[in-house]
């Protein structure tokens, strides 16, 4: 068990949290049985 918990900025939190998302989404959609590629989940950019 780790004695110290690492802290960041909630600017930093959110930043990584959108970044993953459209994976989120994608691992989501693969378990329902969805045909979706990953990059019609993740959209341009």
């Amino acid at each position: 068990m780790p004695t110290s918990v690492p802290s960041h900025s909630i600017e930093r939190v959110c930043f990584r949290f959108y970044k993953m998302l459209p994976e989120f989404v994608w691992d989501a959609s693969v378990l329902e049985g969805n045909p979706f590629t990953f990059p019609e989940v993740s959209g341009p950019g």
